[in-house]
């Protein structure tokens, strides 16, 4: 019992030896702190102290803190700044500045004497930094006039060139600056209202500039609408009579095509007239190109120069025309008008009565207007539909005609037997019904078709019924 009394009074003397010895040697550096030991022989340290336990002898160090993260120096509400501007005018600015002890710079601001606090918890340092800081707002702000206030990047400009020059002067304190934040600017009421309409001014230029973007986008794009319809109207015009070509070759087909045509091409607009895409001067719009052209005027890829065709190309109809005499043409041209009007037949002979020479210039007409190669066509394209129906009609009719005729003569030569038989036959059947055995059919058939009444009353003188008289009776039939 004595040795744990004894056990516990050495327990308890140590535990307080130690607590006096860390009270005596040892200091506690808080987050957000930074320390600086001071020697009573040697002086301050040059290193900052981070947060953690560090020696501190009493009566010969001591340990000052500091704080190490962002201050803030706020001017706001009747610590507001009041800045004179460029243009003469009172402004009330509310402005944060977040500012620190420069990292490892610590221990200069306690060699300064800069760590003493005043009366109400402040170092000087810091009461040092709020004054550097209101002089270089005050010189650097009143660069700026009254509407640079709400120009963005005016103000951002002259903010940051402020800030560059308050942390020239904070480095004499050993402190930065992180940003001039400047939160509310606050003129004089009827200055306000002045501003308020300079403002809307503004917006309402900005605005007018936008519609005049959108209404010189709006313009173009109508343009370009409008040169759209039209390309695509012309389009279309030139596909509808291209259609109506080519429906009146399927009607009519290409006999009816003049000379002159020929030498014109199938496709193509008359002197006087422009070309598809073209201007009325034949010029192409600025930035296009003439239809079946590159850009650079240059031959496409696949095609050749000097007139030369090409293996697989449409030749043209004017080189076919070339090589026809003067009265192969005129024969093209009376062709051409008298085509319509053929009759049924009249066709087909004057196309078989062509020159190789003018049949082979009508087939590159109908190569060129239908496409291909003049070999894919025959003498069908050639006639047109039309002519091939009138024909049809022509061989219907005359087929029909013949056929109601042969159907007249041998209804009539069938006719004319059926009487033939029915009267040879009626000649027979009279001869056998005069013979006796016929006159006792036709007798046998009468009686058949005589009735009697149920109740019969005979009078006869002779005292014989005369129906019992068989043989006067059948007599009697037979007409004897």
């Amino acid at each position: 019992m004595e040795k744990l009394t004894t056990a516990c009074k050495w327990f308890v003397i140590a535990f307080f030896a130690i607590l006096a010895l860390r009270g005596m040697m040892v200091d506690n550096v808080e987050l957000g702190q930074v320390g600086v030991r001071r020697s009573n022989v040697g002086g301050v340290i040059e290193k900052d102290l981070d947060p953690g336990w560090r020696l501190e002898v009493v009566g010969l160090h001591k340990i000052i803190e500091l704080p190490s993260t962002y201050q803030f120096l706020d001017f706001l509400g009747n610590d507001a700044l009041e800045i004179r501007t460029k243009d003469n005018n009172i402004v009330t600015l509310d402005i944060s500045v977040p500012y620190r002890i420069t990292p490892g710079a610590g221990w200069e601001i306690v060699t300064a004497g800069n760590h003493v606090e005043d009366g109400q918890g402040n170092f000087r340092f810091q009461r040092l930094t709020r004054e550097t800081t209101v002089g270089v707002l005050r010189q650097h702000l009143a660069d700026l006039q009254s509407s640079d206030f709400y120009d963005t990047d005016r103000r951002n400009e002259v903010t940051a060139r402020a800030l560059a020059v308050l942390n020239e002067e904070l480095a004499a304190l050993h402190v930065e600056a992180d940003a001039i934040l400047m939160r509310a600017v606050f003129f004089r009421p009827e200055y306000e209202q002045q501003l308020l309409q300079i403002q809307l001014n503004a917006q309402n230029k900005l605005l007018d500039g936008a519609r005049k973007e959108v209404a010189d986008i709006q313009q173009d794009l109508d343009n370009y609408q409008q040169k759209t319809f039209a390309l695509a109207s012309a389009r279309e015009q030139d596909w509808a009579a291209r259609l109506a070509r080519l429906d009146r070759a399927y009607q009519v087909g290409f006999l009816a095509v003049e000379p002159s045509a020929m030498r014109l091409g199938e496709g193509e607009a008359p002197e006087g007239e422009t070309a598809e895409g073209e201007t009325a001067e034949g010029e192409t719009p600025e930035g296009e190109t003439a239809e079946g052209e590159t850009a650079e005027g240059e031959t496409p890829e696949g095609e050749t120069s000097e007139g030369e065709t090409p293996e697989g190309e449409t030749p043209d109809p004017g080189e076919a025309l070339a090589g026809l005499t003067s009265e192969e043409l005129a024969e093209l041209a009376e062709l051409a008008e008298q085509s319509v009007d053929l009759e049924p037949g009249a066709a087909r002979r004057r196309l078989e009565e062509l020159t190789p020479g003018q049949k082979a210039a009508l087939l590159a007409v109908a190569a060129k207007a239908i496409g291909g190669a003049p070999e894919e066509y025959g003498d069908k394209y050639l006639l047109g539909i039309k002519n091939i129906q009138a024909e049809t009609l022509a061989y219907d009719q005359r087929v029909r005609a013949e056929a109601d005729g042969v159907a007249a003569r041998l209804n009539a030569d069938g006719q004319a037997l059926v009487a033939a038989v029915v009267g040879n036959y009626e000649s027979r059947v009279n001869q056998l019904l005069d013979s006796p055995g016929g006159r006792a059919f036709v007798a046998w058939q009468a009686a058949a078709n005589v009735n009697f009444a149920e109740e019969l009353t005979f009078q006869s003188r002779d005292g014989i019924p005369s129906v019992l008289r068989l043989r006067d009776f059948a007599r009697a039939f037979m007409g004897d």
